[in-house]
């Protein structure tokens, strides 16, 4: 009698527990969902200006740190120059708007 009780208990143990792919399902879903969240391309700015490029640049940086930064690079117009001078020890580049993918950078000097 006491075996049976035993199994029984086992038995609704092992019942009451989600698998592991259900477990990994829920959170592929979860994850999936999150995603989509932070994906709003209806918000999307094109990076055209100046100002535009020297604003994307700051955002590599620390955000404590980004008052200070010197920000240099290749203006709209192709020159390579100094958008910002720095006060601190970080240097961004701005965004390549000749590669279609964005890439902005902040080092140490």
């Amino acid at each position: 009698m006491k075996n049976i009780g035993i199994i029984i208990g086992l038995a609704g143990f092992l019942i009451a527990c989600e698998s592991p792919t259900e477990n990994l399902d829920k959170t592929a879903e979860h994850l999936e969902s999150a995603v989509e969240e932070m994906v709003v391309e209806d918000n999307f700015v094109p990076i055209n200006t100046d100002e535009a490029l020297l604003a994307t640049a700051l955002m590599a940086a620390p955000e404590e740190s980004r008052e200070g930064c010197k920000v240099i690079g290749f203006n709209t117009e192709g020159e390579f120059v100094t958008f910002k001078e720095g006060t601190n020890e970080f240097i961004c580049l701005v965004d390549d708007l000749n590669n279609e993918r964005f890439s902005a950078a902040c080092y140490h000097k």
